[in-house]
Parts: structure tokens; C-alpha cells; sequence
């Protein structure tokens, strides 16, 4: 019992990294891979945030209540972000478009291959490529509602990555930033983004988020900035390991990867205890900053303008080399 609580716990407060094993072209140190790469490169001008809002069968259905409520932790983070851009002198127009048809919102019904998101993410395998499937089909969904108001564009597409280039010429910006949100006002779920940062991410496919935790800021404001090249923070290590029978019967694996308490205090932990990309389940957005190695990384800061002590800046390992 203790042991499943332990791997419980650990699998409950992880969020945005998972490892994973893509051999990557891009030989910069992981810190940095997410720097001006993908479709969102800097996060400047005009930017779209696209929400889409998907009804999955492990999730609750989406009321309008739930769907007003995600709608005032979005406006949230849109604020919080836009007075960050000003505080750093950042020009952003930055736009949140919420999926609809007919100016109504309209859900996205589509259910995940497995039982939960971390189940793709923790246990089942390759439920990372699974999970990527799900998001093409609800994107070729989001797609057919689209093309009712924009008939100019093809009649049909593969997926995902179409999606977000059909985006990019209705709104005439290459900053979209795609989030699929789910439902989950009681179950704890990890939310994620795929991006470049991370070492199971494809630099050949475009990124985008899943959003389970709905009602706090701070995931959105969170996963939004991954997008544009921003760095986790978090103080963990993962470990590949052996489940208990419980857990094995439920999800058919005998292993997982799990999260758990390093004891590598790296500099961001000490110098800046308020950075948005450490304090992901804090409620309150106001007291987290925008940090200089996260400013440097989604294009505020250059190279020059961030201090020698941050450049020195230890991450999962690896020293930030910014020359």
C-alpha cells in the first residue's frame, strides 16, 4: 500500500516532462531545445491561443458552468501574460479564440484510446504515439467546424499539423498555440505539452498542449509558455519502476515512469522560488514571474541581457551554453 501511494502521489504532481525515447537531430543541451523552433518561436506580435474544449469519456461532460469557469482561468493567464510582456517592454497581441460554431461554443467528442491521460503518459505502451493519434482525430473534427465559416479552405486534412497551418491563415500569425482541454474538476490528471524541449517530441511535428487540470491559471499561463520554448524548473528526477499488482492489473504494465524528490537544489530553486515554470499547482498567478532564463528562451531577453549567473543556470544536467 505504501509503495502504490508513493508511485500514486509522484504520478499526481508531474506535469509537462515525460521521458521519453526520441533521438532527436537537434544536439543542443534539452534546456535549450525548445528555443525559437516549431511553429510558436517567439512569444511577440500577434499570437493566437486556440481552445479546444473535448468531451472524453474518463473526463466529466462539459456544462456551460464548467465551460464559463475555464473560460475566467484562461482570461486569467491571458491577463497575467500581457502584464508580463508590458512589465519586460514585449510588444504581444495576444488573442483567445475559443473553438465554436456559429459563435457558440461547440465541444469536441472524442475519447482517449486508454483510460486517462496519464495512463497513455505513465503506463500503457506507446501510449505516447496513441495520444498523438487522439489529437489528430479530434483535429480533423475541429476542422470540419472550421471550414463551415472558412470555406476557402481545402475540404479535408490529415491531422494535427494541418489544422495549425489552416490556423495560420485565418488568423495570419504563425504563433498559434493549440490546447485541447478536458474536464477534470475532481480527478487529479496531468496536463502536457509536447514540444522541443523535451526528449520525446518530434521537431518535424507540431506542438500542442492537453490541458486536464481546467480551472487553475497557472497550468494555462504554464503550458502556453512551454509552447514558445520555456523550460520546466521542477526539482524531480524520473525513475523507471517496478509497479505493484494493483496497479499492474489495472493497466497491464509491469513498470512505469514516475517522478520523485531530487536532491539536486539547482539555482532556479534558490534564486527565484516564484517562477511560473517551477510553482505549476500554485493557485495564484500574481505572485509567479516570468523568470530571465524562461524571458531568454521565449524570446524577450537576448543573450547579452541575461546576467553570467544565470547563464550558469544547471537543468536535468545540463549547463545552458547561450554563445
Amino acid at each position: 500500500m505504501k509503495k502504490l501511494t508513493v508511485i500514486s502521489l509522484a504520478i499526481l504532481l508531474t506535469s509537462c516532462y515525460i521521458p521519453y525515447n526520441y533521438n532527436s537531430g537537434d544536439n543542443r543541451p534539452i534546456s535549450m531545445r525548445g528555443k525559437s523552433t516549431n511553429i510558436c518561436k517567439e512569444l511577440k506580435e500577434k499570437t493566437v491561443l486556440y481552445i479546444v474544449y473535448v468531451d472524453e469519456k474518463s473526463s466529466t461532460y462539459w456544462s456551460s458552468y464548467d465551460i464559463d469557469q475555464t473560460k475566467k482561468s484562461i482570461q486569467t493567464a491571458e491577463n497575467w501574460i500581457n502584464k508580463e510582456a508590458t512589465k519586460n517592454n514585449i510588444k504581444l497581441d495576444l488573442q483567445i479564440v475559443h473553438h465554436s460554431v456559429e459563435d457558440s461554443i461547440h465541444t469536441i467528442k472524442a475519447n482517449l484510446p486508454y483510460k486517462s491521460v496519464n495512463h497513455h503518459l505513465f503506463y500503457a505502451k506507446k501510449g505516447i504515439e496513441k495520444i498523438h493519434k487522439w489529437s489528430d482525430k479530434v483535429a480533423k473534427l475541429v476542422y470540419g467546424d472550421l471550414r463551415k465559416k472558412h470555406t476557402h479552405l481545402k475540404r479535408e486534412i490529415s491531422g494535427r499539423d494541418e489544422l495549425i497551418y489552416s490556423l495560420r491563415e485565418v488568423y495570419q500569425t504563425d504563433n498559434i498555440a493549440l490546447m485541447l482541454v478536458l474536464n477534470n474538476p475532481i480527478r487529479k490528471e496531468s496536463s502536457v505539452t509536447f514540444h522541443n524541449n523535451n526528449s520525446f517530441s518530434n521537431e518535424n511535428s507540431s506542438e500542442y498542449s492537453i490541458i486536464s487540470q481546467s480551472k487553475k491559471p497557472t497550468i494555462f499561463a504554464h503550458e502556453f509558455l512551454h509552447q514558445f520554448g520555456a523550460e520546466d524548473f521542477y526539482n524531480v528526477n524520473y525513475q523507471y519502476v517496478k509497479i505493484d499488482k494493483k496497479l499492474r492489473k489495472r493497466y497491464g504494465r509491469r513498470h512505469a515512469n514516475v517522478a520523485s524528490g531530487s536532491n539536486n537544489k539547482t539555482y532556479i530553486l534558490r534564486e527565484y522560488p516564484h517562477a511560473i515554470m517551477k510553482n505549476v499547482n500554485l493557485d495564484i498567478l500574481d505572485s509567479l514571474e516570468i523568470t530571465p532564463i524562461t524571458q531568454y528562451l521565449i524570446g524577450w531577453q537576448t543573450k547579452d541581457e541575461v546576467s553570467t549567473k544565470d547563464k550558469e543556470l544547471m537543468l536535468f544536467g545540463d549547463y545552458i551554453n547561450l554563445e
